[in-house]
Order: structure tokens, then C-alpha cells, then sequence
């Protein structure tokens, strides 16, 4: 049987659920094509942003710089601040894995220049923080080295454990 056959002889309730069904599907055809229009148009922004963003930058003054810089480590601070548990950890889990992933990615010169890149910056901000800060600095690496020497000495206990254990040496 034909389609102009079935719509001949099909009820007035079969004809209204077909086309109903028909309507529904067109619209969510132009749901689906009205969304990834959208998404488009959002990309496209963020990309003319960005660029915007970057031009911006690479034609800034020192002062304007160090403003902006100032600016954005004030807004990450306070994203920081309310954040929930959770979200801190999972961020830095995710910060974490990005940053292992791309310290695997690079090539050795890259690497080499980063490191370089890493350590005039901590050069030239100890140079800048003043003896307060200073002392406080080292009193969080004093802490640091402490915490680990002492999660090196428990995992350190905890092996030897395990030995004596497969071992038979209780």
C-alpha cells in the first residue's frame, strides 16, 4: 500500500497523531539547529574576544600590565575564596593533571625554558618581597620540606613493613 494510499484511508485520530508527531520531530529539528547556532555564535565571540584580549595585551604599558595582572590575581582569589571543598579539589586535580600532562608533552628545549622562565620569576620575586613575606615564605618551606621528609619516612616505614610481612618475619 502506498503513503497516499494509508492517508486515504487512515482515521481523522491517526492523521492528527501523524501529523502531531510530524510537528514534534520538526521541532526538534529546529531546537537542535537553533542550539548549534547558538554555540556558534558563542564561539565565535569568545574567539573575537580572545583576539581582542590578546591585541589588548601585546600593546599594554608595564604599569598597565602589572594593573592587569594585579586585577586578575585578585579575581582567581576570590573565585578561590568561595569555592566549596569539593570544587577546590577537583580544580586541583584537574590543575594537577593539566600541568603533569603538558610537563609530559614537552621537548626537551621547551622544558629547558620553562624551567629557566621558572626560576627568574622566583628569583625576581624574592627580590621584590619585602622581610615579612620573606620570613613567612620560609617558614612555609621549612613546613613543606618537614611534611614530606615525614611522609617519605612513613612510606619508607610502611615498605620495610611489607617486606617483613612477605617475608615472614613478623
Amino acid at each position: 500500500m502506498k503513503v497516499t494510499e494509508r492517508k486515504r484511508n487512515e482515521m481523522p485520530q491517526q492523521r492528527e497523531a501523524r501529523l502531531a508527531k510530524r510537528r514534534v520531530k520538526d521541532g526538534a529539528r529546529r531546537e537542535a539547529r537553533k542550539e548549534t547556532e547558538q554555540q556558534l555564535q558563542r564561539q565565535q565571540r569568545l574567539s573575537v574576544d580572545r583576539s581582542r584580549s590578546r591585541s589588548r595585551r601585546q600593546h599594554e604599558t608595564t604599569p598597565e600590565r602589572e594593573l592587569r595582572q594585579a586585577g586578575d590575581r585578585a579575581r582567581s582569589q576570590l573565585r578561590r575564596e568561595r569555592e566549596t571543598t569539593p570544587d577546590r579539589e577537583l580544580r586541583q586535580a584537574g590543575d594537577r593533571a593539566r600541568f603533569q600532562l603538558r610537563r609530559e608533552r614537552e621537548t626537551t628545549p621547551d622544558r629547558e625554558l620553562r624551567q629557566a622562565g621558572d626560576r627568574a620569576r622566583s628569583q625576581l620575586r624574592r627580590e621584590r618581597e619585602t622581610t615579612p613575606d620573606r620570613e613567612l615564605r620560609q617558614a612555609g618551606d621549612r613546613a613543606r620540606s618537614q611534611l614530606r621528609r615525614e611522609r617519605e619516612r612513613e612510606l619508607l616505614i610502611e615498605k620495610c613493613a611489607r617486606q617483613e610481612t612477605e617475608l615472614g618475619l613478623d
